[in-house]
């Protein structure tokens, strides 16, 4: 299925490679890293993770393996964490920088978001097969429970401002494309939509 707001593979980014932090002009010592990871989109939902302790909603997203694209990365990890594989890259919600302390040491992360939606997508019918759907379990089952949320409750819902921003972005996405959530098909020509 082609999404009227679908974009080039051209528009999808490329990875970047190394940065310096400087917190008023003095360099600070820091690892870093770069990750990729996505709001997947369902019918009218975003598919988000819970991670179990602690308490957090999140995208989900991970490291980029040596010679990914951010948008490959994203495909995969999405994968690896809700299990499921088959995404198709539909928009690029850009790029941010994350700065943060862990276990006493500072950590900056530059994070690459993009909006997907499941491959298996080839008519509107096929947006309520797939929506019935559950998340599948994966190794990464004990640490996060994939849940699918309403799209317009998932800057609410999730826990960090970098990821409620990339959120925020993806509803900008859809309302600008005009895309609209999908009704229920009608099996009954008698019958109303609700």
């Amino acid at each position: 299925m082609h999404l009227p707001f679908q974009k080039s593979s051209e528009d999808m980014g490329k990875s970047e490679e190394g940065y310096e932090l400087k917190i008023n002009g003095e360099e600070e010592d820091y690892t870093g890293y770069t990750a990729s990871g996505g709001l997947v989109l369902n019918h009218n939902n975003f598919l988000l993770i819970k991670r179990r302790n602690p308490n957090e909603w999140r995208i989900p997203k991970g490291h980029i393996e040596p010679g990914e694209t951010p948008a490959q990365a994203a495909v995969r990890e999405i994968g690896e964490e809700t299990g499921y594989k088959d995404l198709v890259v539909i928009a690029n919600l850009g790029t941010q920088f994350n700065r943060f302390k862990r276990n006493g040491e500072m950590v900056r992360r530059t994070e690459h978001c993009f909006l997907l939606h499941l491959k298996k997508f080839e008519s509107s019918k096929d947006y309520f097969l797939v929506r019935r759907r559950s998340p599948q379990a994966t190794e990464d089952s004990e640490i996060y429970e994939a849940a699918w949320v309403p799209y317009l409750e998932a800057v609410d819902r999730l826990t960090f401002e970098v990821e409620k921003e990339f959120a925020r972005r993806a509803q900008t996405e859809l309302a600008n494309s005009g895309w609209t959530a999908p009704q229920p098909a009608v099996d009954n020509p008698n019958q109303t939509r609700a």
